[in-house]
């Protein structure tokens, strides 16, 4: 097996990135006043505390970023939630320490007590891992195949009071109606995942609800074409005699404000869009760029429920985007021609959501949400389009272009501070118009100037939601459930607004109920214009403007007679390491590793292991390796794997050697991608299965892992559009 030694014998460099916590405490920013305050307090009192000030630091940096986690979390945002309130009270305790430090003077002079604290910090870090985790759809996928959420959650608040006990934090311990509150919290987030996963479809889940390995391929090819390193992804190239013309030609074959979109069959039988699409080869870092964006294109076609991309072809000389052909234009145009029952409506908004959730999960936001940028299939499906201004999550939205195009869709955030970074709750907002224009069929703010516009929105005032008379009591539930989304959705306070599963799990649950009645085509054809009274006038008048209308302070040098053994942060440790530091690494790991911190404890083994700096003990090294990898670090999954590798011809040692080595490569370690990808594509360890394989060696090739890259160019599969993994 290619590179056992070489992934073996490398330095477990993945932690490269640790923070020295220490020289991150004068960056803390503005979420926390607890910081100046305390440091404060520090500087002007006994010796004892000194020790404490690195810890109080990270504790605080940490905190910050827990509730930057919680603003910014588009699932499970009770169980966040719910952790964000521990974080409060931890940031009471820390407040304590400035009010009461006379009454802790004895703690700060106690090993014990130091030692607690440096474990408080650890569980900090873990609060804030899982928060981050389980806040996005892509880090909830680790619990689909180790413990659950609900036993994570448990053992995290369990340690957190733990820790606050032996710290004497009171005040921090959760009562019993505390725990009750928690588990309410839990139970109604898992329980609305359950729901969300079981349906949400559209290429994010597979046939066994997992999310699709799609995803992770995504994320990671974005990550590569972001950074200009890594393979060059391409989009597929198209024959030109693959084009021809369509059967039958119609008055629409012909569209865009020159008519140079024009309707082609691919294939003979798919009928598609060939939009021209400039190319220059001459600029090699411009081509890379586009030949990476439309890769990516390529692959959000896994979504039921956004326009395909099928690929590039030179037609007549021109190079053209050969996209999924849109039979009734975009969705604004089909309210201007047509009226759409309130059936459709509904089956529309389910699936436009189903979409916003795939981009969502590859860290994709569309920034132009309206009907305009969905387009309807002959079937009548909606497909999400026009990514014109579809960027990365950390994308700026300074350059988004015409206001007016946009401002009428605008969360009122925006609208205050352009600088605002764009997140899910901006795109819910927009959602939340896109389907009031849906629903009313017209403009929101209809002929109204950009900034009558804000004024008006930035007031907390909203479009009126006004509903004519309806045909039966399904279309009545289609109303309020709509009515019920829209204003979920445009709440003023972003903390307030619908989470994505909720209002994805609203719908679908209606459209489910519905879902006979719409494949018999009950109630559900477009009709003909003014066929239905939407809000109950037949020329309403445009909304009336009554209802729609720190510096940080410098320390003294401070000499330590307290009697209490100090030790480095963990990430100094690390540190220490890379600068040859051994000695003083391995008394950093040791330390934290008996602490209870996973990190350190797969350092510690790894010194153990190569026999760095103390006496090599592979037995001893493989049990610390063990712990780690079942608390979730990869490189000590990777690492245990290989620990069986002289024993890989008995049955239940390579059974080991491959779930350890699996939980890596899930876990995003490039060695084990490439490794795992190796055992499958090659049909070694009587483990053979070629696409699994090819999936593994594309993530790691994605990663720039220079092997994998040989092995997939040597046998030609494309980072683009080799085959997929069926479950």
């Amino acid at each position: 097996m290619p590179e056992i030694q070489s992934a073996i014998a490398a330095t477990p460099d993945a932690l490269n990135g640790a923070v020295e916590i220490v020289n991150s405490v004068v960056t803390i920013g503005d979420a926390l006043n607890i910081a100046k305050g305390t440091l404060q307090c520090i500087g002007t009192a006994a010796d004892a505390i000194t020790p404490f000030i690195p810890l109080i630091g990270a504790a605080t940096t940490i905190i910050s970023d827990i509730i930057i986690i919680y603003q910014q979390a588009a699932y499970n945002k009770k169980i966040v939630s719910a952790l964000y309130d521990r974080t409060r009270y931890a940031e009471l305790a820390i407040e304590t320490l400035q009010r009461r430090k006379k009454l802790h003077e004895k703690d700060f002079r106690s090993q014990e007590w130091y030692d607690a604290f440096n474990r408080f910090v650890d569980v900090l870090k873990e609060i804030r891992t899982f928060a981050k985790e389980v806040s996005c759809l892509r880090g909830y996928k680790k619990y689909f195949k180790s413990f659950t959420v609900k036993e994570r959650f448990e053992a995290l608040t369990n340690s957190y009071d733990v820790v606050m006990k032996d710290l004497n934090f009171t005040m921090a311990v959760a009562n019993e109606e505390q725990r009750r509150y928690d588990n309410e919290c839990l139970m109604d987030d898992v329980s609305e995942m359950s729901k969300f996963l079981q349906t949400i479809e559209g290429g994010i889940v597979t046939n066994d609800n997992k999310l699709n390995i799609v995803l992770e391929e995504l994320r990671l090819m974005k990550i590569s074409i972001d950074s200009g390193k890594g393979p060059i992804a391409m989009a597929k190239q198209i024959e030109e005699n693959e084009i021809t013309d369509p059967y039958i030609n119609e008055p629409t074959d012909y569209r865009g404000s020159n008519r140079h979109i024009i309707r082609r069959q691919y294939k003979t039988t798919i009928e598609v869009a060939c939009k021209p699409f400039e190319l220059n080869k001459d600029d090699k870092e411009e081509y890379k760029k586009k030949q990476g964006q439309l890769a990516i294109l390529s692959k959000l076609s896994e979504c039921t429920n956004i326009l395909k991309f099928y690929g590039l072809a030179n037609l007549n000389g021109q190079n053209h985007m050969i996209l999924e052909w849109a039979h009734y234009g975009n969705l604004r145009e089909v309210y201007e021609d047509y009226d759409i029952p309130w059936m459709r409506k509904l089956h529309i908004a389910t699936d436009i959501c189903r979409a916003i959730t795939f981009l969502q999960s590859v860290d994709i936001f569309h920034h132009d949400l309206r009907c305009e940028n969905v387009m309807l299939t002959r079937n009548l499906e909606p497909k999400l389009t026009n990514f014109e201004y579809a960027r990365s999550k950390n994308a700026s939205t300074s350059s988004i272009g015409d206001l007016m195009k946009i401002v009428h869709w605008l969360a009122p955030e925006k609208m205050r501070d352009r600088s605002t970074r764009y997140n899910i709750k901006c795109e819910i907002f927009s959602f939340g118009m896109l389907l009031w224009e849906l629903t009313f069929e017209k403009t929101p703010y209809q002929g109204w100037e950009v900034e009558r516009v804000e004024t008006h929105v930035k007031a907390g005032k909203r479009e009126k939601i006004t509903f004519g008379p309806v045909a039966d009591d399904r279309e009545l539930e289609i109303q309020k459930v709509l009515e019920e989304v829209i204003t979920g959705a445009w709440k003023a306070n972003p903390e307030e607004r619908i989470s994505l599963v909720k209002l994805f799990n609203t719908l679908e649950k209606l459209q489910s109920e519905n879902k006979n009645l719409m494949e018999q085509g009950c109630n559900s054809n477009l009709l003909p214009q003014k066929s239905l009274d939407l809000d109950g006038s037949s020329t309403p008048p445009p909304p009336p403007d009554s209802d729609a209308d720190a510096e940080l302070p410098e320390f003294e040098d401070f000499s330590l007679d307290c009697g209490i053994i100090t030790v480095i942060s963990f990430e100094e440790g690390v540190k220490a390491h890379k600068d040859g530091k051994y000695d003083k690494a391995w008394e950093c790991f040791e330390y934290h590793a008996d602490n209870g911190n996973a990190n350190a404890k797969y350092w510690m083994a790894y010194y153990l292991w190569e026999g760095k700096f103390v006496e090599k003990n592979c037995e001893e090294a493989a049990k610390l390796f063990k712990e780690a990898a079942d608390q979730g670090i990869p490189d000590a999954q990777l690492r245990y794997a290989f620990t069986f590798q002289t024993k890989l011809g008995k049955k239940k040692y390579r059974e080991e050697f491959i779930k350890y080595l699996t939980l890596a490569a899930d876990g995003g370690n490039q060695s084990a991608q490439y490794n795992l990808g190796d055992v499958y594509f090659n049909k070694k360890l009587m483990m053979g299965d070629k696409q699994k394989g090819i999936y593994y060696l594309k993530l790691a090739a994605l990663q720039n892992h220079p092997n994998a890259i040989k092995m997939l160019e040597k046998h030609n599969i494309s980072f683009a559009d080799g085959p997929k993994l069926e479950h």
